[in-house]
Protein backbone atom coordinates (compact mmCIF):
# COMPACT_ATOMS: atom_id res chain seq x y z
CA UNK A 1 0.00 0.00 0.00
CA UNK A 2 3.05 2.58 0.79
CA UNK A 3 4.68 1.92 -1.99
CA UNK A 4 1.14 3.19 -4.10
CA UNK A 5 -0.15 6.03 -2.04
CA UNK A 6 4.22 7.23 -1.53
CA UNK A 7 5.92 6.03 -4.77
CA UNK A 8 3.31 6.08 -7.58
CA UNK A 9 1.52 8.95 -6.07
CA UNK A 10 4.56 10.93 -6.51
CA UNK A 11 5.58 10.24 -10.06
CA UNK A 12 1.82 10.39 -11.04
CA UNK A 13 1.28 14.13 -8.94
CA UNK A 14 4.11 15.47 -11.00
CA UNK A 15 2.91 14.30 -14.45
CA UNK A 16 5.61 11.56 -14.86
CA UNK A 17 3.58 8.68 -15.45
CA UNK A 18 0.98 10.43 -18.17
CA UNK A 19 2.34 8.72 -21.42
CA UNK A 20 4.06 5.35 -21.77
CA UNK A 21 7.26 7.04 -23.50
CA UNK A 22 7.30 8.83 -19.52
CA UNK A 23 6.73 5.53 -17.80
CA UNK A 24 9.20 3.70 -19.99
CA UNK A 25 11.93 6.37 -19.00
CA UNK A 26 10.61 5.00 -14.66
CA UNK A 27 12.60 2.19 -12.84
CA UNK A 28 11.62 1.22 -9.53
CA UNK A 29 14.72 0.40 -7.08
CA UNK A 30 14.72 -1.66 -4.05
CA UNK A 31 16.46 -3.63 -1.74
CA UNK A 32 16.75 -6.91 -2.43
CA UNK A 33 16.44 -8.17 1.45
CA UNK A 34 13.33 -5.22 1.33
CA UNK A 35 10.58 -7.34 3.90
CA UNK A 36 7.89 -5.94 1.36
CA UNK A 37 9.84 -7.16 -1.56
CA UNK A 38 10.90 -10.87 -0.64
CA UNK A 39 7.26 -11.37 0.26
CA UNK A 40 5.78 -10.01 -2.61
CA UNK A 41 3.83 -7.41 -1.41
CA UNK A 42 5.19 -4.63 -3.42
CA UNK A 43 4.60 -7.02 -7.34
CA UNK A 44 1.12 -7.06 -5.92
CA UNK A 45 0.39 -3.55 -4.81
CA UNK A 46 2.11 -2.28 -7.98
CA UNK A 47 0.07 -4.28 -10.42
CA UNK A 48 1.88 -6.08 -13.31
CA UNK A 49 2.92 -2.57 -15.33
CA UNK A 50 4.68 -1.27 -12.59
CA UNK A 51 5.90 -4.58 -11.25
CA UNK A 52 8.04 -4.62 -14.23
CA UNK A 53 9.49 -1.64 -13.51
CA UNK A 54 10.99 -3.02 -10.09
CA UNK A 55 14.75 -3.47 -10.25
CA UNK A 56 16.32 -5.47 -7.40
CA UNK A 57 19.61 -3.63 -6.25
CA UNK A 58 20.98 -3.19 -2.46
CA UNK A 59 20.40 -2.56 1.15
CA UNK A 60 22.17 1.38 1.53
CA UNK A 61 21.65 4.35 -0.33
CA UNK A 62 25.45 5.09 -0.92
CA UNK A 63 25.58 1.44 -2.46
CA UNK A 64 22.34 1.25 -3.97
CA UNK A 65 23.28 4.89 -6.23
CA UNK A 66 26.26 3.11 -7.22
CA UNK A 67 24.52 0.19 -8.00
CA UNK A 68 21.73 2.16 -10.32
CA UNK A 69 25.02 3.76 -11.67
CA UNK A 70 26.04 0.17 -12.85
CA UNK A 71 22.27 -0.43 -14.65
CA UNK A 72 22.37 1.90 -17.34
CA UNK A 73 24.89 2.21 -19.96
CA UNK A 74 27.76 5.09 -20.20
CA UNK A 75 26.44 8.38 -20.79
CA UNK A 76 22.75 7.90 -19.79
CA UNK A 77 21.48 10.50 -17.95
CA UNK A 78 19.94 8.95 -14.52
CA UNK A 79 18.39 11.05 -11.97
CA UNK A 80 18.39 9.54 -8.80
CA UNK A 81 15.18 10.48 -6.54
CA UNK A 82 13.54 8.77 -3.13
CA UNK A 83 9.85 9.02 -2.92
CA UNK A 84 9.96 11.22 0.14
CA UNK A 85 10.95 14.40 -1.59
CA UNK A 86 9.30 17.44 0.41
CA UNK A 87 11.74 19.80 0.14
CA UNK A 88 13.99 21.91 -2.42
CA UNK A 89 17.16 23.70 -1.62
CA UNK A 90 16.54 26.82 -3.94
CA UNK A 91 19.00 29.64 -5.02
CA UNK A 92 17.35 33.02 -4.00
CA UNK A 93 20.55 35.08 -5.20
CA UNK A 94 21.47 35.79 -1.88
CA UNK A 95 21.99 32.19 -0.63
CA UNK A 96 20.37 29.03 -1.06
CA UNK A 97 17.26 28.38 1.18
CA UNK A 98 14.92 25.70 1.62
CA UNK A 99 11.18 25.45 0.33
CA UNK A 100 8.38 23.01 -0.09
CA UNK A 101 8.31 21.17 -3.23
CA UNK A 102 5.25 22.23 -5.36
CA UNK A 103 3.09 19.29 -5.62
CA UNK A 104 1.87 20.99 -9.22
CA UNK A 105 1.79 19.03 -12.08
CA UNK A 106 5.12 20.42 -13.52
CA UNK A 107 7.14 21.39 -10.78
CA UNK A 108 9.43 18.11 -10.65
CA UNK A 109 9.01 17.52 -14.10
CA UNK A 110 10.22 20.80 -14.65
CA UNK A 111 13.11 20.41 -12.41
CA UNK A 112 14.24 16.91 -14.14
CA UNK A 113 14.23 18.87 -17.45
CA UNK A 114 16.89 21.14 -15.95
CA UNK A 115 18.63 19.16 -14.36
CA UNK A 116 18.98 16.97 -17.69
CA UNK A 117 20.19 19.80 -19.36
CA UNK A 118 22.71 20.78 -16.51
CA UNK A 119 24.16 17.05 -16.80
CA UNK A 120 24.13 17.59 -20.57
CA UNK A 121 26.00 21.18 -20.39
CA UNK A 122 28.48 20.04 -17.64
CA UNK A 123 28.88 16.49 -18.83
CA UNK A 124 27.70 14.46 -16.11
CA UNK A 125 25.69 11.34 -15.82
CA UNK A 126 23.89 10.76 -12.38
Amino acid sequence: QGIRNLTLHVLESAGLCSTAALRKRIHIFVSHDDPHYVSGRYRAALGKAWADRLIVGVRGADRQVRFIEECFCRGQHIIVCDDNLVWLRHWSGEGYTFRKLRRSSCELASLFSRAEAEMTRRGAFL
